[in-house]
């Protein structure tokens, strides 16, 4: 789709049970010289009230990122040349996991099928094309579960850059977006 809007709620929850929400709109858009822009703005709680993360990818390959935080004015912080794959604002996401990837900058590479809650599943690793973006995003290497019925991605294993499993996007309640297009209502991240 050329443009997308959703309002996202991530439940942030700690080793003892202890629970933060935070609601979010996400804007993702196509600019018809393929230029890619995503916007995420949190609206809750106050003290993250007004936080934005702005990224462009260029059809060049070239990434502008900035956050922009209400107390230090009306200024974007620059993330240019910076890793995208630290923790984003308490969360087990990192500023790529919410904001998505050029493909360019990966291989794709077809594993063994496996499965997932006894559904038949084609597993897809996915390696970064060199060692600039794998520091970009912190990983090494994703493996990514997809359904055989209806080929939605239904689990994600991440790995660090020495290949070390450390934690898991499983995503559920599918939803029908458009014809025959489903997108998960929720994403869970597990940091192991």
């Amino acid at each position: 789709l050329p443009y997308v809007y959703e309002e996202l709620t991530l439940i942030l929850k700690d080793r003892v049970g202890n629970r933060d929400v935070r609601k979010v709109h996400h804007f993702f858009r196509t600019e018809e010289d393929g230029t890619v822009k995503y916007l995420l703005v949190f609206d809750t709680p106050a003290e993250v009230r007004g936080v934005a993360l702005l990224k462009v990818d260029h059809p060049s390959g070239r990434r502008e990122c900035g956050i922009y935080l209400p107390a230090f004015g009306k200024r974007l912080l620059s993330q240019a040349g910076k890793s995208l794959g630290g923790p984003f604002l308490g969360t087990d996401f990192t500023i790529g996991d919410l904001t998505g990837e050029v493909p360019a900058d990966f291989r794709y590479v077809r594993a063994t099928d496996q499965k997932v809650d006894l559904a038949p599943c084609y597993v897809v690793e996915v390696v970064p094309q060199n060692e600039e973006t794998e520091w970009a995003t912190g990983y090494g290497l994703r493996r990514h579960f997809i359904r055989q019925d209806g080929f939605r991605i239904v689990r994600t294993d991440y790995y660090d850059p020495r290949r070390r499993f450390f934690k898991r996007r499983t995503f559920h309640d599918p939803i029908r977006v458009l014809g025959d297009l489903w997108q998960a209502n929720m994403a869970l991240m597990e940091n192991h």
